[in-house]
């Protein structure tokens, strides 16, 4: 049961990530999915290890995955792969005064501090802007690799793989 309650906080960070980049992502989630609904979808984005052990029997291994399915399907999109890569190319410019990526930054670090909480990732971490700015810039690497061959594997085999450390 650990694993699963750290395999859904990862992909708490790549929602995040996404919802960082398309605020409306979680409308269009809800209008790809049969299964998934407002409620769940809520529960899962806001469920921390404190209060995971006692909905763990709500929160099936299969909303996860179609969470994950859905959501990747909605970031294989051509706009928010757009999204992506100038976030990128602004990060990789010299420039202090990146607007793209600064406001990605911003949305993201709002989300992270709403959804987490120290106690969950540690205090020092949760406060340390280099260590927030590292995981959503690699889940942001990782979702523009989406459009190529087997990827949607290999982010899953990141999320199961970061959940057993």
């Amino acid at each position: 049961m650990t694993s699963s309650i750290f395999l859904a906080k990862n992909l708490v960070i790549l929602f995040i990530c996404v919802q960082s980049l398309e605020p409306c992502i979680n409308d269009k989630i809800l209008r790809q999915s049969t299964i998934l609904t407002l409620d769940k979808l809520f529960k899962i984005q806001n469920t921390n290890l404190v209060t995971y052990t006692s909905a763990a029997q709500k929160h099936d291994l299969k909303y996860l995955i179609v969470l994950l399915d859905v959501l990747l399907m909605l970031a294989s999109q051509p706009y928010i792969q757009k999204n992506i890569r100038s976030t990128l190319v602004d990060l990789g410019s010299k420039d202090p005064d990146c607007q793209i990526l600064s406001s990605y930054m911003k949305r993201f670090s709002y989300q992270y501090y709403r959804t987490f909480k120290p106690y969950i990732i540690g205090y020092n971490k949760y406060n340390d802007y280099h260590w927030i700015r590292k995981i959503s810039l690699i889940n942001l690497v990782l979702l523009e690799q989406l459009p190529r061959l087997h990827s949607k594997y290999y982010i899953l085999l990141y999320l199961l793989y970061n959940s057993s450390n």
